[in-house]
């Protein structure tokens, strides 16, 4: 049997880094044209396939992995349904994996994918605190990765979401509009790269009309349900009520609502709330939940046509796509009531 000749094999051959190799071999890098010719040369040497990997026939499936941090968030089940939606005619399917927001599950689960021949992309909703180094080793394959949702700081990947500032900046305007003038944001984690977009366009929009928002108004630690709720009860036990607040996401949004039901206390009316995210349960709440749509199926037609697309042998610009997120208004900030 003739061995596979791997990315790895051309860098031992010509001395560079897979990284560099992989680099090159798709026209990409700042090295000189010798460089270049160089590794080309080398790859078909050695009997390099440069075949596209991933073009498969009519009736050969390939699964989708989509990697998240975690799997009971509804927002990352709602991406999931509308990724299968957009990839099912395509002999695709989608395999929903958790890393369980732990940078050490998510570069065991990455390995793994990488050895399987039926995964046709990788989606990664990248954990807390991933870094591009956390990364590298997954830059450089045939496999089309693409992160969504969440970026991290300074990374060479392909990336899907939305603009989070501007999310944020939406839900604050909104807020400051109704005569508010004291907004608590409950949720997230500091680490997280999503979190620090929305924290920027929550402060920005505050600073902007001159109001100081105070180290007591920002509870992050976690985006559970569970920690809207503990969170709101630990402000209601020590007899806080706040004018406004905005839930990280609708999960969280959804936490605090609870707590103040349980307080006799009622959104919209004794207290303005507003989510992220726009899951399918924020409309159906008994007081229904403003929030921030991420656009979910937008995102999933993107990352169906780049991985639909992907060449690894053709150089292309790297995509980094910001949806546009925007408002919706329901009963729990007082507004109106949407249809939508």
């Amino acid at each position: 049997m003739v061995k596979k000749v791997k990315i790895t094999d051309i860098a031992k051959a010509t001395g560079f880094s897979s990284s560099a190799v992989s680099l090159a071999m798709r026209n990409r890098g700042n090295f000189k044209q010798e460089t270049y010719d160089h590794i080309l040369s080398t790859a078909n040497k050695l009997g390099y396939n440069f075949k596209n990997r991933h073009k498969k026939s009519d009736t050969d499936f390939q699964s989708i992995a989509l990697i998240v941090d975690d799997v009971q968030n509804p927002f990352f089940q709602l991406l999931y349904h509308h990724l299968s939606n957009a990839f099912s005619a395509e002999n695709y399917f989608i395999a929903l994996i958790g890393s369980d927001d732990n940078i050490d599950m998510q570069t065991r689960i990455l390995k793994n994918l990488q050895k399987d021949r039926h995964i046709g992309g990788i989606i990664l909703v990248p954990a807390t605190g991933t870094t591009e180094q956390d990364l590298n080793d997954f830059a450089h394959t045939d496999i089309p990765i693409v992160l969504a949702v969440r970026s991290i700081p300074t990374h060479n990947f392909n990336y899907v979401g939305t603009n989070s500032m501007v999310g944020m900046k939406l839900a604050t305007k909104h807020l400051i509009g109704l005569g508010c003038d004291e907004i608590y944001f409950i949720g997230g984690y500091a680490k997280n790269e999503a979190y620090s977009n929305r924290y920027a366009g929550y402060t920005s929009v505050l600073n902007y009309h001159d109001i100081s928002p105070q180290n007591t108004w920002i509870i992050n630690g976690g985006s559970s349900r569970a920690f809207g709720y503990n969170s709101m009860n630990t402000l209601l036990h020590k007899n806080i009520v706040p004018q406004s607040i905005i839930g990280y996401n609708d999960f969280v949004a959804i936490g605090i609502m609870d707590a103040l039901f349980e307080h006799n206390l009622h959104a919209g009316k004794d207290i303005k709330i507003v989510g992220y995210d726009n899951i399918p349960e924020a409309k159906l709440r008994r007081t229904p939940l403003t929030t921030i749509e991420n656009p979910a199926k937008e995102i999933s037609v993107v990352i169906n046509r780049f991985i639909h697309e992907y060449n690894p042998n053709i150089a292309e610009p790297m995509l980094n796509l910001s949806q546009t997120p925007r408002l919706i208004v329901r009963q729990s900030c007082g507004g109106i009531k949407s249809k939508t």
